[in-house]
């Protein structure tokens, strides 16, 4: 309530500017200027072609170009004479906005990380993030001031590139190692932030990094060999569903040089694939920050005129440094003098980053617009605030349960020890300039609020990495006269993060040897809580707990979430978007091979061996029956799945589809072929003994293989279908193509 905050000085500082909304806003333009490229009534191309005609070479590479130290979020410089303002490009959006807080109690709303929120496969829930991230990105430009650096309205995220290896240090960006899954949630997501009305996107969003980025050490100067086969069957299925289905409006090219050519000065990516392919002629690159510059590294640039028209040429438009900024300092222009590019590609990344602008309303008239108005007291709502509290109840997967361990009953005296018990600054994923609220609960603080009527006590034990044990025989005794023992371990940020990759999937420092002392000496059954963002390899301690829940990232809303659903208030589990392989599976491949194929091969899709838990697995506190039929709808084909809640207690299923073909096409097929792929999934809502029936579609497309040139084949012959919730498979259904 803004009278309530009427004492903040933030507060003091914003109203005056929020009172003035019908005169000026951040980064707008074409104020008391009247030129044909500000008229609403000519069509944007009409008005990017006026505006082109009116800038020299040296303002459109301003325009393109960073001025602020250290370069990375692209400010570009003002244009006064012709009403053009300064601009923000880069505003990280893969988990929130990312931005510092208006008031203390007006913060960007803080998601569970990503590959948790991929765990709810709820298409749903990610589309209502995508709404709340972009009000909040509307009232962050709206109301930006007082030496805050202001955003602008074109968001970079999510991160989709796919888990190809458990050992990368920013797996906890991303979605899950699933191609489908991976573009459904991007989809989703974006659909939800560039939603419109009266003609108006709400914001901008671009995914990153584009594409195969999945090394973090050396990343500068990372290149390696990519075929066609894995470029279109696992590194670029999902950004295809972004661009086609979710409309996203562009991408950040990554430092990875594939092939040896870097993906920022890659035509064949940047121009043929998302432009022509994808048939997305308008969509805006950005460079990763320093990107350009590394094609020098790389060895695919010669010097800096030489990058710098290299990335132009392929069709990258916005030039992001970290300590660089070779356009901005000349080096563009040098390349035109030198015949090396020319204006006319400069004028056209112009043209694509205007009318970008355009859509979200930079150069019209306020009055008429729709996003203009959100204020300070639209952010952080109870709306929003249920929005993440949701989608954290949907990202946990419960592993194991024995003898129904949970849920827990209250009134018990319950130890919760761990690093990760009490440290609520070890649980979010990725960019969040709001910080860590100063009220937020650590799972032990939430254990404790939800444990009606009993005790709770909590100890760290040991650090996320150190190996000083002082603290061990501390949390020992206290479990030894605990009813239950709640295990909190895991890794932070601490571990893994961008710019640097892990050595394998243990717990680092001397977490598993306190979790076996712990266990050794709990009176009561022991529940391991996981949090992390990339897959822990638990192998030593499955046998000895008696449940296990993966938290993912939890951050704001979690350690609530948690509680309530270890209590079994909630019973809405999500299921594994990854596979959780055993400690040794690390070993047996370099983390730079790109090959997902290779054996014993990588993600579901091609592993071979026995994981600790299978992507899609995932249990719940009730039980469920369901069976499906199948019919051909035109070029495709329908599911209908009768299912039911047989359990005790209302709770949440999800239906996975997934593709295979018989042992006569794999032995046909020249190239490597999935033993499954998901093809579609759907989550449904059952109260305690209801039933519902679920229809789900797919194209005959989806029955398409990838081959060894990246074109997709429909082969003549029996291909599978199976319907599973992650734990009992349906016997799979036979269909017979001919072709």
């Amino acid at each position: 309530d803004i009278g309530n905050m009427a004492n903040s000085i933030m507060l003091i500082c914003l109203l005056p500017l929020a009172a003035a909304l019908a005169d000026v806003h951040n980064f707008h333009g074409c104020i008391n200027v009247s030129l044909p490229y500000c008229d609403t009534s000519l069509s944007h191309e009409a008005r990017a072609a006026d505006l082109l005609s009116r800038l020299s070479l040296k303002e459109s590479i301003q325009l393109l170009s960073p001025t602020k130290p250290p370069y990375c979020a692209v400010h570009t410089r003002p244009l006064p004479d012709i009403g053009m303002p300064n601009y923000r490009w880069l505003t990280e959006v893969n988990s929130a906005v990312d931005a510092p807080c208006l008031d203390k109690d007006r913060c960007p709303t803080s998601f569970i990380g990503p590959t948790g929120h991929a765990a709810s496969f709820n298409r749903t829930a990610w589309w209502m993030k995508g709404d709340v991230v972009s009000t909040d990105m509307r009232i962050l430009n709206n109301l930006q001031s007082g030496g805050i650096d202001p955003v602008g309205l074109t968001g970079y995220g999510p991160n989709i590139n796919t888990v190809k290896d458990p050992r990368y240090g920013r797996n906890s960006e991303l979605p899950g190692e699933d191609p489908y899954l991976t573009g459904q949630y991007a989809s989703a997501y974006i659909q939800g932030m560039q939603q419109s009305q009266l003609g108006y996107q709400k914001m901008i969003a671009y995914v990153k990094h584009y594409t195969a980025y999945s090394v973090e050490t050396n990343r500068f100067s990372f290149k390696a060999n990519v075929t066609q086969f894995d470029f279109w069957d696992s590194y670029l299925p999902q950004y295809e569903t972004a661009f086609v289905l979710g409309n996203a409006s562009g991408a950040m090219c990554s430092y990875f040089s594939p092939n040896g050519v870097d993906c920022c000065g890659n035509k064949w990516l940047l121009t043929d694939v998302m432009r022509t392919k994808w048939n997305r002629p308008d969509s805006v690159v950005m460079s990763d920050c320093s990107a350009v510059a590394n094609m020098i590294k790389t060895g695919y640039a010669s010097g800096k005129e030489d990058a710098s028209a290299k990335a132009i040429n392929a069709g990258m438009d916005v030039y992001g440094g970290w300590g660089d900024n070779l356009w901005g300092q000349g080096y563009l222009a040098k390349a035109v003098e030198q015949g090396l590019t020319n204006e006319t590609m400069i004028k056209a990344a112009v043209r694509r980053t205007f009318l970008h602008k355009l859509k979200v309303g930079l150069f019209d008239p306020l009055e008429n617009q729709p996003y203009v108005n959100l204020d300070i007291d639209d952010m952080n709502t109870t709306y929003a605030q249920e929005v993440a509290y949701e989608a954290a109840l949907q990202s946990f997967v419960l592993l194991q349960n024995k003898n129904d361990t949970l849920p827990l009953t209250t009134g018990k005296n319950i130890a919760v020890v761990g690093p990760f018990a009490i440290d609520a600054s070890l649980y979010k994923s990725d960019y969040n300039g709001a910080g860590i609220p100063p009220d937020m609960p650590s799972i032990a603080d939430a254990i404790t609020e939800a444990n009606q009527g009993g005790m709770v006590s909590s100890s760290q034990g040991v650090s996320e990495t150190g190996n000083n044990a002082s603290g061990i025989a501390a949390a020992v005794e206290m479990v030894k006269g605990a009813d239950i023992t709640i295990l909190c371990l895991g890794i932070s940020k601490t571990t893994e993060h961008e710019g640097i990759d892990r050595n394998d999937t243990l717990l680092p420092g001397i977490q598993e040897s306190f979790a076996h002392q712990v266990i050794a000496a709990a009176k009561g059954p022991v529940v391991l809580v996981t949090v992390s963002g990339g897959i822990l390899s638990v192998d030593t301690l499955i046998d000895s707990v008696h449940a296990y829940v993966d938290a993912f990232n939890p951050y704001q809303q979690g350690p609530k979430a948690l509680a309530d659903t270890l209590f079994g208030v909630h019973n809405r589990f999500g299921k594994l978007p990854v596979t959780i392989y055993p400690a040794n599976y690390s070993s047996q491949f370099a983390i730079q091979d790109m090959e997902f194929a290779k054996a014993p091969g990588r993600s579901y899709r091609y592993y071979t061996g026995t994981p600790l838990f299978s992507f899609g697995y995932g249990l719940s506190y009730t039980t469920f029956s369901y069976s499906c039929t199948m019919k051909q709808v035109g070029s495709g084909y329908q599911l209908t799945c009768d299912i039911k809640n047989t359990g005790m207690r209302e709770g949440d299923e999800v239906l996975q589809v997934y593709h295979s073909v018989s042992d006569e096409i794999k032995k046909e097929a020249d190239h490597p072929v999935p033993l499954r792929r998901l093809i579609q999934f759907e989550r449904v809502s059952l109260s305690k003994g209801a039933d519902n029936s679920v229809s789900m579609t797919f194209p005959q497309s989806a029955l398409e293989l990838v081959t060894t040139d990246g074109t997709k084949k429909l082969y003549s012959g029996t291909h599978g279908i199976t319907i599973t919730n992650g734990n009992n498979d349906q016997p799979p259904v036979a269909l017979h193509i001919e072709i």
